[in-house]
């Protein structure tokens, strides 16, 4: 018969192993998403770019300096 520190040694790694596990499935899970995504024609990988790539922050020293030479 088992003593009481193996098993609380066997309960913590059948804990620590229940956690892998999960941790496991759930990166599985995230990365069949995102390769269905890639896979998926037509999706956001592909055609042009819609969107200005100037940083906000460019536009707002832009928008600044106008303004401090219309003064």
């Amino acid at each position: 018969m088992p003593t009481r520190a193996t098993s609380m040694r066997l309960l913590a790694t059948q804990t620590v192993q229940q956690r892998r596990e999960r941790a496991k499935r759930e990166i599985n899970e995230r990365l069949r998403t995102l390769i269905a995504a890639y896979r998926n024609p037509g999706g956001s990988f592909t055609g042009n770019l819609a969107v200005d790539p100037t940083y906000l922050r460019e536009l707002h020293q832009s928008g600044a300096e106008g303004a401090e030479s219309d003064e």
